[in-house]
């Protein structure tokens, strides 16, 4: 369709007239004037013209020698028009939208009052408006760049009056200046090349329009990592290698020296470079040896230069390295079975389950590996491979028993070559050491870890030994790969040991006089003299360290009326297996002001009870605060993502994100008086408290369902594919995790003990009444707990402030700050009118709802319990031999 513009021409034509009359030529002689009636006289043109969707006035000058002249427009051909003025001297003609030229003949007839009548008529040309010509190649631009674009447009018989740029496919992208000739936009990021369309329309002076639509091509950048390896075994000459980046597949040849590369290729904003590698003997088909690699990394941070399409940036120079070994291959099998039995396909997914894998399985796991693969044993019965013999507890703890029968000590034997092997073991050096470590322990899937410790290195040859009691000061050096810290003073670690003979060198008969006196433990400070940490496998965010320790220990005396107890200073020694968080560098756990304000449970030290405790911080946007409960003042900041707190007496605590999972934040918590000494350290959760959602929680729990606790329960070994051990540890000897509380409309109890057996138990517990007023709950004990002075009263209580609930692992995860106490008189009695007597200051702590029969060997809301269950109370996972059978959770 056409837009109509009109502009109007005027054609005037004149034509005069002249009438003259005839006299004698006597001027004495008088004859009689006779008047001539003439008809009238039309002056028009013969033609005219006009272009379509204009309009034209068409003029015709006439004489007569009579007045009351009346005039017709008639148009005898040609295409429709609009007339005006038919009766006039004039009409006005409106050219209508034309396909191609045309004409129209209009004629004009004039009557004067004599009835005389004259017509003339006039051809009019109507032209078709040309429309404007366009022209473009819009051509290609590189992604993350500016791009222009033009069109080139002309009109023959008109003028350009508007551009108009629309964009018709591709990522969306904003034009500047869409209603000119030219446009431009930052051009997106894509992974790939990436069409565009534009369409460009151009419209005349006359409203005729003409599009053009092109499209434009994104060119995308693609980064080339060249990874280089080696197979750490010499029956792997000339055999494959499988490498799988991307969800592409790879494969190479190794060379005689078993090495071999691969080049893989990615777009430049793809972090995920995870990739895993797997080799295959040529001798042995079972033999395969494998690796994961975490990250790929670019040697320069230069900008790229701009290259066409299908160009790759190719960083040849950066270290991609990777070992296949038996100890890359054990890890493999180890983060694939607590996988699920699934290799991780990214990062993520390797780092989540990677703080799960227990150096001291890893390390003779790796040893299994290498011995089987040396000696050329046979695997046992559905084991395919290697990869296979480690994923299978079963597997893997019949082919140890085969070996220590058939060659007892080989395992240990072969740890021991292992850890003395740098090829194995690559061994760290300045450059991968990073500023402090966080030493944690393995961890169940759906957890975060408690406990833990911190070692600093300063480039000045200093650093610390930070624990739950103060501080130790070393200094540090690095040699072939191992770093020895040579402990100079500071506070030593306090530890509590049964009152024993020869614990803390106590003799039979201190023994005795200690249990006789109502004592059983006995406080022992252990104080590093050395320690040695030799990396066993470089992580991603956790290393695996070999500590060889050596320390004295002394135990406080103790004073039974005039007899003191107290025995000479020893030295010990111990051997670890330890798994190292790393320092996250340049990575997103950090605290942020944008989020800053609110209510966190963070747990803080408190001085006078000389422990962690919760008091939610309430922070305000200008970093000030208050203690939620005491109402302390106190003031926050940041520095560098690690939020600092201060108290009114000028001592402060600092937490640092080192882990996060579900909105949960492992944090480092360290304690300074006002001095800046350190006090104490803690790692635990910590997260932001929503309080309206908390204060929609109900607590109830559903009939023959209980809150199972599960803040001590974190650890790996109480999980077997993804249920919660019946023993603490799968270990009879270590008890029930069993513990919780059921909160029902009656019958409500606090459960800690069964009746029965494994596979047919009643869940038991005191009696207790409990109540729920928004988010605080309190849980009054009966029975054994009852006030000696009033039997319907309770002496016990446990409460309960609901920070959050989500999904957890066995059930719905309930968060709770949570406090016990007794009311006891001077004596020690309950009693109702007694002081509150505090068994667990305010701490966070975790519960999952489950089923009473969750342990039972039956189907369970869905979950078939694990076959490692049963009346034994031994869990059949990987069996660990000396000397890495026994763990330190003080180093």
């Amino acid at each position: 369709m056409k837009n109509f513009k009109f502009k109007t021409t005027i054609l005037c034509t004149s034509i005069t007239l002249i009438l003259s009359g005839c006299g004698s030529d006597s001027d004495d002689k008088t004859e009689k004037q006779v008047s001539i009636d003439s008809p009238p006289v039309i002056e028009l043109s013969s033609e005219a013209t006009v272009k379509e969707q204009e309009s034209i006035v068409l003029t015709a000058t006439v004489s007569d020698d009579n007045s009351g002249l009346t005039y017709a427009w008639t148009q005898d051909s040609g295409p429709a028009v609009t007339v005006i003025g038919e009766t006039t001297a004039s009409i006005n003609v409106s050219a209508p939208s034309l396909d191609s030229n045309a004409e129209a003949v209009f004629t004009l007839t004039v009557t004067d009052s004599a009835g005389q009548s004259e017509s003339k008529s006039i051809t009019l040309e109507m032209l078709n408006n040309v429309a404007p010509v366009i022209s473009a190649n819009f051509g290609s631009a590189q992604e993350k760049s500016i791009a222009t674009l033009a069109v080139t447009a002309s009109d023959d018989d008109g003028v350009i009056e508007s551009y108009n740029w629309e964009q018709t496919a591709g990522p969306e992208v904003s034009l500047d200046n869409s209603s000119n000739e030219q446009v431009s936009f930052d051009v997106p990021s894509v992974s790939e090349d990436t069409e565009l369309m534009f369409k460009v329309t151009v419209t005349d002076n006359n409203g005729d329009s003409t599009e053009i639509e092109e499209t434009f091509l994104i060119s995308s950048i693609d980064n080339s990592y060249v990874l280089s390896g080696s197979v750490a075994s010499e029956k792997f000459v000339n055999s494959t290698v499988n490498a799988l980046f991307q969800g592409q597949a790879y494969q190479q040849t190794t060379d005689s020296n078993g090495d071999f590369s691969f080049t893989f290729t990615a777009d430049d904003d793809e972090t995920n470079l995870f990739s895993r590698i797997n080799a295959i003997s040529a001798m042995n088909s079972s033999l395969e040896y494998s690796a994961f690699v975490p990250t790929l990394g670019l040697s320069t941070q230069e900008e790229t230069p701009s290259i066409n399409k299908m160009d790759t940036v190719s960083n040849t120079d950066q270290a991609n390295n990777v070992s296949l070994s038996a100890v890359s291959t054990a890890l493999v099998a180890l983060i694939t079975a607590a996988n699920g039995d699934n290799p991780p396909e990214d990062l993520d997914s390797f780092t989540l389950v990677e703080k799960g894998v227990d150096p001291d399985v890893l390390i003779e796991a790796a040893a299994v590996v290498k011995y089987a693969s040396e000696n050329d044993i046979q695997l046992p019965e559905g084991t395919e491979n290697l990869i296979d013999l480690v994923q299978d507890p079963d597997a893997y703890n019949e082919f140890i028993t085969v070996v220590e029968q058939t060659d007892p000590g080989a395992i240990a034997n072969e740890v021991a070559k292992i850890i003395a092997d740098p090829e194995l073991t690559p061994p760290v050096d300045e450059t991968s050491l990073p500023s402090y470590y966080v030493r944690t322990y393995p961890t169940a899937a759906g957890f975060l870890s408690r406990g833990g410790q911190q070692y600093t290195f300063e480039e000045d040859g200093t650093g610390k030994y930070v624990h739950s009691n103060g501080a130790l000061d070393y200094n540090w050096s690095l040699d072939d790969g191992v770093i020895t810290l040579t402990y100079t003073g500071g506070q030593g670690f306090i530890s509590y040991l049964s009152v024993e003979v020869g614990n803390a060198g106590l003799t039979q008969q201190q023994v005795d006089q200690l249990i006789d006196s109502g004592i059983f433990q006995v406080e022992v400070t252990y104080t590093p003299e050395t320690t040695t940490l030799k990396r066993i496998v470089e992580g991603q965010a956790i290393d695996s360290y070999r500590l060889n320790v050596i320390e004295s220990a002394k135990m406080t005396p103790v004073e039974l009326g005039d007899n003191v107890i107290e025995t000479e200073k020893y030295t010990t020694s111990g051997e670890f297996d330890v798994p190292m968080r790393k320092v996250a560098e340049n990575s997103d756990l950090a605290f942020s002001e944008v989020d800053i304000a609110g209510t966190w449970a963070i747990q803080h030290y408190n001085n006078e009870s000389l422990n962690f405790i919760l008091d939610p911080y309430v922070l305000a946007q200008d970093k000030t605060g208050t203690l939620q409960d005491s109402t302390e003042v106190i003031e926050w900041d940041l520095v560098e993502g690690v939020l600092k707190v201060t108290f009114a007496d000028n001592s402060y605590q600092t937490s640092t994100i080192i882990d996060q999972l579900n909105g949960d934040l492992q944090l480092l918590n360290i304690a300074y008086s006002a001095a800046g000494e350190i006090e104490a350290t803690e790692v635990m959760y910590g997260f932001k408290v929503d309080t309206d959602a908390a204060a929609l929680v109900d607590v109830k729990n559903e009939p023959s369902t209980f809150w199972q606790g599960m803040v001590n329960q974190w650890t790996k070994d109480n999980w077997t594919d993804g249920k919660l051990e019946f023993y603490y540890a799968g270990e009879v000897n270590n008890g029930l995790n069993l513990f919780g509380f059921q909160l029902t409309e009656s019958d409500s109890r606090r459960i800690n003990y069964l009746e029965g057996t494994q596979e047919d138990y009643t869940l038991q517990g005191v009696n207790v009444g409990w109540m729920q007023e928004m988010r605080d709950v309190t849980i009054n004990y009966f029975g054994n707990f009852s006030c000696s002075d009033d039997l319907s009263k309770p002496c016990r209580t446990r409460e309960w402030e609901i920070l959050k609930s989500q999904p957890g692992v066995a059930g719905e995860r309930l968060y709770v700050k949570e406090r016990d106490y007794y009311l006891l008189d001077e004596n020690g009695w309950y009693n109702s009118q007694g002081e509150q007597w505090e068994i667990i200051a305010p701490r966070i702590n975790i519960y999952e709802n489950i089923p009473e029969n969750y342990w039972m060997n039956e189907m369970v809301n869905g979950i078939t319990p694990s076959t490692n269950l049963s009346n034994t109370g031994t869990k059949l996972g990987y069996k660990v031999l000396s000397p890495n059978d026994k763990h330190s959770s003080k180093y």
